[in-house]
């Protein structure tokens, strides 16, 4: 998964996010799924595969909620500050 954030050309600043999900080839259910962030190589996010199937447990999609909006504030502040620093240099 890809997601990038850019804002308008005075401020010309842009944030880019890159996530890719790595399962195991013969995954049992004590196997982690993991969200891996493609950028740092870093693991993002992991669950069990037995919370994963066959639906989604109550408590990982409140843990892939709570990633994915700390994701987005993180990126959004970033941009933030890229961009008010970005029009400070312009001498706004």
């Amino acid at each position: 998964m890809q997601l990038s954030a850019n804002t308008a050309e005075l401020a010309q600043a842009a944030v880019s996010l890159s996530f890719a999900l790595e399962v195991p080839r013969d995954a049992a259910a004590d196997d982690d799924l993991i969200i891996r962030n493609n950028i740092t190589g870093e693991e993002a996010f992991t669950a069990r595969v037995s919370e994963c199937t066959p639906t989604l447990s109550a408590a990982v999609l409140i843990r892939i909620k709570m990633f994915v909006q700390r994701m987005l504030e993180e990126s959004l502040q970033e941009l933030s500050a890229q961009a008010a620093a970005n029009l400070g240099r312009s001498g706004y």
